[in-house]
């Protein structure tokens, strides 16, 4: 028993030591090809937050909101348009 659970122990060292990185590897390449969807639906969180706190927050603070509208709604702007705006300036911008 001792013998069969070391054997399977160094199965699985000899294997994740081959390429320890994959796994991170993979979760990163799904992370960075879906960064504009995720950028986007984060700002237009933002966007309604600010929203909401400018239509029912107190007096002193419905101008920092109606400026944090304005730059969320601007950063989900360009999220959403990322890869336009890319092929653009990798077009060369006329």
């Amino acid at each position: 028993m001792n013998n069969l659970m070391t054997t399977l122990y160094v199965k699985g060292m000899v294997v994740g030591a081959a390429n320890p990185f994959t796994g991170i590897k993979s979760f990163l390449n799904k992370l960075f090809t879906d960064v504009a969807t995720t950028a986007t639906i984060i700002f237009g969180i933002g966007f309604l937050f600010c929203a909401l706190m400018a239509w029912r927050g107190s007096e002193e603070n419905v101008p920092r909101f109606q400026k944090g509208m304005v730059w969320t709604g601007g950063a989900a702007a360009v999220a959403a348009l990322a890869k336009v705006i890319v092929s653009w300036v990798q077009g060369g911008v006329a």
